[in-house]
């Protein structure tokens, strides 16, 4: 069984899984935002990355470039560049990082115009494992999901503003569900929900 690691100790291995030679992802460079400048960097995306966006405070902020990776080589984003903002809040390794897009975001119908991504190891109960699940994964994953999309679907959710809308609510205690065939969303009340589910 695998042991999870103290925050401080987990986050500088996840770091060295994604810079060491034989185990980083080609395209992808993290820089780790220094510590008094974490307050100002978590609001960098708006309001759903803001340091209590969860309910905790974040601990540790990275800033992710993805820039024309060959994983995405003859698929519709070849030659594109994201940023991407990894926050690691109190309670990570047991709970996953929130993960945001910046000024630019990958157009998919599981990535939304405020940068959220609704992906399952973020934002299911049972997605994320804090003793295996890895940042690395995670944008393998991300990779993979944009690898995998034909030209015809690269594009935004129907409900992408209505979502988008939901999840500022969603720091208000509010819960974002899509309703029906996912072409209307709803707002439900969420008592002591977290926010962190991508239904």
């Amino acid at each position: 069984m695998a042991t999870i690691l103290p925050l401080g100790a987990r986050v500088a291995k996840e770091l060295a899984l994604l810079t060491a030679p034989a185990t980083r992802i080609d395209g992808v460079t993290v820089e780790v935002v220094p510590e008094e400048k974490i307050a100002g960097a978590a609001g960098h995306h708006g309001a759903a990355a803001a340091p209590t966006s969860w309910g905790s405070k974040v601990a540790v902020v990275w800033n992710v470039s993805i820039s024309k990776p060959p994983l995405l080589h003859g698929t519709p984003y070849e030659g594109e560049t994201y940023d991407l903002r990894v926050a690691f809040d109190e309670e990570y390794p047991a709970t996953a990082p929130i993960m945001t897009f910046g000024a630019s975001i990958p157009v998919h119908e599981h990535i939304y115009t405020n940068g959220m991504l609704c992906l399952e190891p973020l934002y299911t109960s049972g997605g994320w494992n804090g003793a295996t699940s890895t940042v690395r994964s995670v944008l393998l994953s991300i990779l993979v999901m944009l690898r995998g999309t034909p030209p015809h679907l690269k594009r935004r959710h129907p409900v992408d503003a209505s979502f988008s809308t939901c999840v500022a609510g969603a720091m208000r205690g509010w819960r974002c569900v899509m309703l029906g065939s996912g072409d209307s969303a709803g707002w439900q009340r969420g008592v002591g929900h977290t926010g962190r589910e991508c239904d």
